[in-house]
Order: structure tokens, then sequence, then C-alpha cells
């Protein structure tokens, strides 16, 4: 019974062009099923067979009947080959492969 949702601290895309821009360092992507995330936190920003790009803070969501609207602001773009960005990617990895 009750709505099955899935609390996420990544917010993981498909590929970077599941990210479309809205405004000035706005960004949105709509992801499948319902998902709940931190607003107003920073959190990893992940695409799948790439890595972690960046961290962004979650301006707001929206849950529909089967998907989930993402708006979010880039804090900071990472380099692919940086410490920072190697260490999300691989948490990332070793949480899916659970």
């Amino acid at each position: 019974m009750g709505a099955p949702y899935e609390f996420n601290w990544y917010l993981v895309v498909a590929s970077n062009d599941a990210i479309k821009e809205i405004g000035k360092n706005r960004y949105g992507t709509l992801k499948s099923e319902n998902r709940i995330y931190p607003i107003n936190s920073e959190i990893p920003l992940i695409v799948k067979e790439i890595g972690c790009i960046g961290v962004v803070r979650i301006l707001r969501f929206t849950i529909d009947k089967d998907s989930t609207e993402i708006e979010f602001e880039y804090v900071s773009e990472l380099n692919l080959d940086g410490k920072v960005s190697k260490h999300y990617y691989d948490m990332y990895l070793e949480m899916k492969n659970k």
C-alpha cells in the first residue's frame, strides 16, 4: 500500500542531452518514476557512462503520475579527471552495483 518514492542524493541523467537549459544558470531534467530530492542542497550531477560533471543545487521538483521533473542550478562544474569528480562517480558506481 502507499506510493513508492525513491529518495535521491545524486542527480543522475542518461546523457548531457537530458539536461535542458531553462534560464540563466537554471536547468531542468525529467526522470521516470516518483523521486524525491533534497531542496536547496548541493548534490553531485552524474552523467551515466561519463562521470560526475558538477555539483548542483536542487531548486524544485514536481512529481507527476509516472515521472519527476527536476529544476536545478550549477554550484560548480567539475573536471572529469579531478579527484572530487572521480570520488563522486566511484561512489555512484559502488552504490549502483550493490
